[in-house]
């Protein structure tokens, strides 16, 4: 009970909408902390206001996350 994520995971899937129900965000949160990543390397994106910025990706199932360093990725 000591470990408490302190932000759910933005999801972003295609056809979603607003509504995500509460049942598919927690089953998808669980999924997310119990596997291990796939894939995961430090690389770039482009930001709105169109510079490169360096982040640290993971992929897991279908989802791809980034993070600004890689040890918030560890805590996930």
């Amino acid at each position: 009970d000591s470990f408490q994520l302190q932000r759910q995971p933005k999801l972003k899937r295609p056809g979603a909408g607003n509504g995500a129900r509460t049942e598919q965000v927690k089953e998808i949160t669980r999924y997310l902390i119990e596997e291990e990543p796939e894939a995961s390397a430090w690389m770039t994106k482009l930001s709105r206001r169109k510079r490169f910025q360096k982040r640290f990706f993971q992929l897991k199932g279908p989802f791809l996350m980034y993070w600004h360093q890689k040890i918030n990725a560890q805590q996930f």
